[in-house]
């Protein structure tokens, strides 16, 4: 029973650590010290525990066999001294929209709704410029995962083809049938937001057949 007790005691002490910045700082100054075209600096606030950043890293591993991989034969051809996606397709706005995933493991379901969103509009060349609802799929994707708590962004394409997608932009948006249900925080940053682990460790959001958004039309 004792040890059971400390276990419990070491495990709540772990979780409720806060980053070590000065760890980081050979890596930090061995980076600046070559001088590149950015800086490196610590993501984090020093306050901010460990659980809370675990808190963030949703993505699970990928349990669905893949199809081997095929080496394909691609013949040599100039590559350009740059390339920016918002420049090659500026009728997608979604591309160079940054999603905020809240105090939630949802980053699986975040990437895939807006990487599906620019693909789409991509294809469709301009013509569907709508965000697609990371809402729908975190909440109603019953193989893709735990939600809040993390999931499995192969699955994720499963569902877009096989069940479809609603519309849905961010939070407090009102674009799209689904919008996003959790409020945007400020990740590692001060800002105009409230830091995310000032707010609660959001459950996963229950599943809706139907808009959300009542302006919707």
């Amino acid at each position: 029973m004792n040890q059971l007790l400390l276990l419990c005691l070491l495990l709540a002490t772990a979780y409720a650590a806060t980053i070590d910045n000065d760890s980081f700082r050979p890596i930090i100054e061995k980076v600046n010290s070559i001088k590149t075209t950015w800086k490196a600096d610590p993501n984090f606030p020093s306050d901010i525990t460990v659980s809370s950043i675990k808190r963030l890293l949703g993505l699970k591993k990928s349990v669905h066999k893949l199809p081997p991989k095929q080496d394909n034969d691609i013949p040599n051809t100039p590559i350009p001294e740059e390339f920016d996606a918002r420049k090659q397709w500026p009728e997608c706005p979604t591309i160079s929209q940054i999603a905020d995933q809240s105090n939630c493991g949802s980053c699986w379901a975040v990437a895939a709704a807006t990487a599906f969103s620019d693909r789409l509009c991509i294809a469709s060349k301009g013509k569907l410029t709508t965000p697609l609802s990371a809402e729908e799929l975190l909440s109603c994707c019953d193989s893709c995962g735990d939600g809040c708590n993390g999931g499995y962004i192969s699955a994720a394409w499963d569902y877009f083809a096989e069940e479809g997608i609603a519309t849905g932009g961010a939070y407090n948006s009102s674009v799209g049938c689904q919008p996003y249900p959790l409020p945007s925080c400020e990740h590692h940053t001060e800002g105009s937001l409230p830091a995310c682990s000032s707010l609660p460790e959001y459950d996963t959001p229950r599943c809706e057949k139907k808009c959300t958004n009542s302006q919707y039309k």
